[in-house]
């Protein structure tokens, strides 16, 4: 989230060469519940897919793309939510 603005964000590439795309979904509406779907095949090389529905419309449709990172030999884990990474930046005080 920037404003009311819905990014999805997907990482390919390694830990020390990141490949980061962001991907702008919609703008949200306060006091509105809404649906978000990932289509998603979790792949290192540029085999995998990417899709996402906001409210039943398809958003993004990406194929042959990098969806997972290449770390080490730990497996993959899959995270989702609202991660607020910009609050560290402002002196320690939450913000956002």
């Amino acid at each position: 989230m920037s404003g009311k603005k819905l990014y999805t964000r997907t990482r390919g590439g390694s830990v020390l060469k990141e490949d980061v795309h962001w991907n702008y979904i919609a703008d949200v509406t306060k006091d509105k519940w809404h649906t978000l779907l990932l289509g998603v095949d979790w792949e290192e090389a540029k085999t995998g897919k990417f899709q996402v529905w906001y409210d039943g419309k398809k958003m993004i449709d990406e194929a042959n793309v990098a969806t997972t990172m290449k770390a080490d030999e730990r497996p993959f884990v899959m995270r989702a939510g609202l991660y607020a990474t910009d609050w560290h930046n402002h002196h320690n005080h939450m913000k956002g």
